[in-house]
């Protein structure tokens, strides 16, 4: 797939359509992130959030781009240049009234801040993101709220709560083909199973 979507890169770049380049880049970035490769999704990222820039016309993929990285520096735990690229996402998205990137941003920030063990601030980004969510939630959105509350609730060692969160982010996943999520909410079930096991 990854070989198909390069080749479809070059086509774009030899017509000169920045747009569809930028979007590419994204896509392409957000593979090589998923197979692990840090160093090449950020190249990528990179350069297609340059491309985004260049256009000066489609300003929503250049917010994506900057998600993107943040979501990239996040899994290497590199908090700080995570929270500034969400940043720069939530300026352009709230500008231009994305409610999707925005709703997305409140979870991927509470996320940052479950990963540092300030339950406190998750919790409370959390709280916010469910009153945007709960009307209009998508299957994806739905998820990662549960997903990430099933987090909040393992730390705290509230298993039973756990438990019902993320049997409810994996159902979300799987109805909506989010593979490597569904894996990664069985993964936090498993743990959850297994914590409550070793408790009782």
């Amino acid at each position: 797939a990854l070989s198909r979507y390069e080749d479809a890169l070059e086509i774009f770049r030899d017509q000169g359509n920045i747009e569809k380049e930028a979007d590419l880049l994204n896509l392409i970035g957000t593979i090589y992130q998923n197979q692990g490769n840090y160093d090449k999704a950020i190249l990528v990222l990179e350069e297609g959030l340059l491309c985004a820039k260049h256009s000066g016309y489609y300003v929503r993929i250049e917010a994506l781009l900057l998600i993107s990285l943040g979501d990239v520096y996040a899994e290497v735990e590199d908090f700080s240049l995570a929270d500034q690229y969400y940043q720069q996402g939530y300026e352009i998205a709230e500008e231009i009234g994305d409610q999707f990137l925005l709703n997305y941003l409140s979870l991927t920030r509470a996320n940052l801040f479950i990963q540092q063990l300030d339950l406190s601030q998750a919790n409370r980004l959390l709280d916010n993101a469910s009153k945007l969510i709960s009307s209009q939630a998508s299957q994806y959105e739905d998820g990662l709220y549960h997903l990430l509350r099933g987090q909040l609730f393992l730390h705290e060692r509230n298993v039973e709560q756990a438990k019902r969160a993320l049997e409810h982010a994996q159902t979300c996943f799987e109805n909506d083909g989010r593979k490597l999520e569904q894996a990664k909410s069985q993964l936090l079930l498993a743990a959850t199973y297994y914590q409550d096991n070793r408790a009782s």
